[in-house]
């Protein structure tokens, strides 16, 4: 059934609900399957379009001030379940509090992209990345919320995570130890006499693996030396050098500690060396190339005794001198000696008492018709038994 009144206003019932029309273009209203309720003064509803709903489910729009929606002209405006990129909008997250469950933003682990984007925040199971604008991925460093101290230190471990380094005790300094920050006693700063002496200074090339700075405090000969022709010599390593001591021989016999040849083609051996004896005795001390099987050698010698002297001297044995291949007397007592390899066939000897000014004294020297050695060492020769001797070698090098 229809009413119109006399503004031509139409009022229509239905199976379930009504219509109402009117105006002089017709436009009409139909209430179907539900109720409509319009509430409260000033109430406004305006529709430009059409507005649907679908589900048996209320839609309540409260609002607490003047408030505009614009929406899309194409799309979903929001959902609880999915995703939506905003553009050009501020995001403003409301403050958190103590209840689980309400924090502000929280994110979930998943995997990292396959390439890094500029701007991304990515959480994958203990690392949170950021990539800034490089493009490089970083991961944001973290440290515990609870627990700890003050003065802690954190540092990266092996699996890329922030570990805590616990707080030292006064008067510790940091170190490393494989590779790997820790606490220890503080240490006095190693004084060296020249430069040379220190076995990081810019001169030295890398170590082959045979350096020995003598830093052992021990009365035992160790690996990788040996006793050749000990005798009654005896072998002390205190306060930063190695010591070899002999009560004296009745005449030349040549002592010392060996230890493996060098597998390089080609090399330079190094050693601080000073010879403490009486000055009326001929007594020496230095470096030395040796045949094992053969006993024969090569002695750089610096002898101290009788007529100062640097010598290069071949030997066939332990107490026998065959020749000389080069001698000079010296002014300053030399500390340092040097042996240089460059091939099988060719041995250049050096010496210096600064290791800053270096004498070639022997230049590329041939040994292969004498011998082939398979040792090389230190040595120590007082040819009296009147009364003793020692040598210190503070280091060994073969760079």
């Amino acid at each position: 059934m229809a009413t119109i009144n006399s503004s031509n206003q139409e009022y229509k019932n239905n199976a379930d609900g009504f219509e109402l029309a009117g105006g002089t273009t017709k436009r009409k209203l139909t209430v179907q399957s539900g109720d409509a309720t319009l509430n409260g003064a000033p109430a406004t509803l305006s529709l430009a379009g059409n507005l649907t709903t679908s589900g048996a489910n209320p839609l309540t729009f409260t609002t607490s001030a003047s408030t505009n929606v614009t929406l899309p002209t194409s799309g979903t405006l929001a959902t609880l379940s999915g995703s939506e990129n905003l553009t050009n909008k501020k995001l403003v997250l409301r403050a958190g509090t103590a209840t689980a469950g309400t924090a502000p933003l929280k994110l979930a682990s998943g995997s990292l992209m396959t390439s890094a984007e500029a701007g991304a925040i990515e959480f994958n199971t203990n690392a949170l990345h950021f990539t800034p604008a490089s493009g490089v991925r970083k991961t944001v460093a973290a440290y515990p919320a609870t627990g700890g101290a003050t003065g802690d230190i954190y540092y990266r471990d092996a699996s890329g995570s922030f570990t805590p380094l616990t707080i030292g005790s006064t008067g510790q300094v940091l170190k490393l130890a494989s590779g790997l920050p820790s606490w220890g006693a503080t240490t006095t700063p190693q004084v060296y006499e020249w430069n040379i002496d220190n076995p990081t200074d810019a001169q030295w090339a890398s170590s082959l693996g045979y350096d020995d700075e003598f830093s052992l405090t021990t009365s035992a000969i160790h690996s990788p030396w040996s006793w050749m022709n000990q005798g009654s010599n005896t072998y002390s390593e205190l306060y930063g050098a190695a010591s070899i001591t002999t009560p004296g021989d009745p005449g030349s016999n040549i002592r010392g500690i060996t230890r493996s040849y060098p597998s390089q083609s080609s090399w330079v051996a190094t050693t601080k060396t000073i010879l403490n004896s009486q000055y009326t005795v001929p007594t020496s001390c230095g470096m030395f190339l040796r045949n094992a099987s053969t006993g024969k050698m090569i002695l750089f010698s610096i002898q101290g005794g009788g007529v100062p002297t640097i010598s290069v001297d071949q030997w066939t044995n332990n107490t026998t001198s065959s020749s000389t291949l080069a001698s000079i007397g010296y002014i300053e007592t030399p500390r340092y000696l040097r042996i240089i390899c460059t091939s099988t066939t060719s041995y250049s000897y050096q010496w210096s008492c600064d290791g800053a000014g270096w004498y070639p004294f022997l230049s590329a020297n041939n040994h292969t018709g004498f011998f082939t050695p398979d040792q090389i060492g230190l040595y120590l020769n007082r040819g009296t038994t009147a009364s003793g001797a020692s040598a210190s070698f503070h280091w060994f090098r073969i760079r």
